[in-house]
């Protein structure tokens, strides 16, 4: 997954974050970290606490990143 090269040691240690599934739990089910979809349709609805946006450079009109942004940024 995505989250272990962003985490460090001491964050996963700290708030007792368990990795390899596809929602990740920290400080005893209390907190969730999840990927979610490439699609700005599902994105729609609850809003995050933190967004990480990576190689914005490929969020092309052409395949929707546009989009995605304006519902990030809602």
């Amino acid at each position: 997954t995505l989250f272990p090269s962003i985490l460090s040691k001491r964050a996963i240690e700290e708030y007792r974050i368990d990795l390899g599934k596809e929602i990740i739990y920290a400080d005893k089910g209390r907190a969730r970290i999840e990927a979610v979809t490439s699609s700005p349709r599902a994105v729609e609805g609850g809003r995050p606490t933190a967004v990480n946006l990576g190689e914005t450079h490929h969020w092309l009109e052409s395949n929707q990143g546009h989009e995605m942004a304006a519902v990030i940024e809602r």
